[in-house]
């Protein structure tokens, strides 16, 4: 309550709260530093894409809330999607219901939108399945002990790949679309704007971080086509008479197995280092594949990264492709009465159009289309909506999920039918990058 006992409620922010909006923000996420208007200068450009919601009390920001609309690959293209992210409320304004207004506030803004998804990092596992958020993409970090050689057996052209040592000044002209063509083929890759990679690259500088810091990159090419790179660290380290360096792979995106190979057949082959470590890559990494001993890739961390929660369930199952026929009608109950219903989903064989009997279009791209319309028939497969969204990136398995008691099959066998047909393999690996 305010002063004059007046309920707390969400209201927008504008530009004259940034600053503040950042140190609230930092503070909450346990940030050591100072929050200055250097800090904000440089993200000026990110912020002015942004909606800035929160909560005022006797002037001071109490509660936190912004997003940004950007494209999200989905299996076999991509939607615009409402990220969000700066979620935060004073400990001492807890319990009042204002995550539930800022979050309720701004997904129904979403949905009437036309928005069809949102998508979130979760600091804390148990926040947001109660406004129907799934967990749909992991992550794992590798450790690599040296010396570690490389499969015998590579992608075929991995010796056509040219790579190089160059410094992030040199990808500020190749990476984002290097990076936007690498996440097609990786469901859940957030498309990075223009203005986060000048500050990732380092082309603008930002307080907190050594200016005069090398930052060593590679970069993969086939003729003069520009097919990944990567980026790393490096800072020496030596005891007793040897190298205990350990080479920290911050980013790494290719558009090709052979390139994906080809870098880590380089990374892994820089001399005097003793461990090579990469965090935040997909699960799907092609890199244990790569190795003569696979052993030597080991899982140190795994982690769920991304957080989806579907808007409009029809248009959402509509915009993706699907991995093989199936038919069945869904329901699909919401918590917070935003997308519940009944539909049918029906994804047609190859050769078949949605009209039944046509040939396909040629040009829809990789997958099967598929046909959802409301139905008054009995359910074959019901869930919930945080269950749908888990799976609707193809990563995690509806069956699983089923087996865990979150999804219930009316119908024998619909959800193992459902789930083949949900279930998509990437095709690349990029680091997934925070929001």
């Amino acid at each position: 309550m305010t002063e004059s006992g007046d309920p707390l409620t969400v209201t927008d922010l504008g530009e004259d709260r940034w600053l503040e909006f950042l140190r609230r923000t930092n503070r909450a996420f346990q940030s050591g530093r100072r929050t200055t208007q250097a800090d904000l200068d440089p993200r000026r450009a990110l912020f002015a894409q942004s909606r800035f919601s929160g909560v005022v009390d006797r002037d001071r920001l109490v509660a936190t809330f912004r997003t940004w609309d950007a494209p999200v690959t989905v299996p076999g293209g991509s939607v615009v999607t409402d990220m969000v992210s700066g979620v935060t409320v004073d400990p001492t304004r807890r319990r009042r219901g204002l995550l539930t207004a800022m979050m309720l506030r701004d997904l129904r803004r979403a949905r009437e939108s036309g928005t069809v998804m949102a998508m979130l990092v979760a600091s804390e596992a148990p926040i947001y399945g109660r406004f129907g958020f799934g967990c749909a993409l992991g992550s794992v970090d590798w450790r690599v002990d040296q010396p570690a050689a490389v499969s015998a057996a590579l992608p075929p052209g991995t010796d056509d790949v040219d790579v190089d040592l160059v410094e992030d000044a040199d990808l500020v002209a190749v990476a984002p679309a290097l990076y936007a063509a690498a996440a097609m083929g990786q469901p859940g890759a957030i498309a990075v704007a223009p203005e986060r990679w000048d500050i990732t690259l380092g082309a603008v500088e930002v307080p907190g971080e050594d200016a005069a810091r090398l930052r060593p990159a590679l970069l993969a090419r086939v003729g003069g086509e520009v097919v990944g790179y990567a980026r790393y660290q490096l800072p020496e380290g030596y005891d007793g008479g040897r190298y205990t360096s350990e080479l920290a792979v911050e980013d790494l995106a290719a558009t090709t197995p052979a390139a994906l190979a080809a870098l880590w057949r380089q990374l892994l082959g820089i001399d005097l280092v003793a461990t090579v470590k990469a965090v935040d890559r997909p699960a799907g990494d092609l890199l244990p594949e790569l190795l003569a001993d696979r052993r030597r890739a080991q899982q140190v961390g795994r982690a769920d990264a991304y957080w989806v929660r579907l808007l409009d369930v029809p248009a959402a199952l509509a915009a993706r492709r699907w991995s093989a026929p199936v038919d069945v009608v869904v329901e699909v109950a919401d918590p917070i009465g935003l997308s519940g219903g009944r539909w049918r989903v029906r994804v047609h064989p190859v050769g078949e159009s949605a009209q039944g009997g046509g040939p396909e279009d040629a040009g829809a791209g990789e997958g099967l289309p598929s046909e959802v319309t409301a139905s008054t028939s009995a359910p074959d497969v019901e869930l919930d909506v945080a269950a749908l969204s888990a799976a609707y990136l193809g990563e995690t398995s509806l069956v699983r999920l089923h087996l865990a008691g979150r999804v219930v099959e009316r119908t024998p066998g619909a959800v193992r039918r459902l789930g083949a047909a949900l279930a998509w393999e990437p095709t690349t690996a990029p680091t997934l990058h925070g929001f």
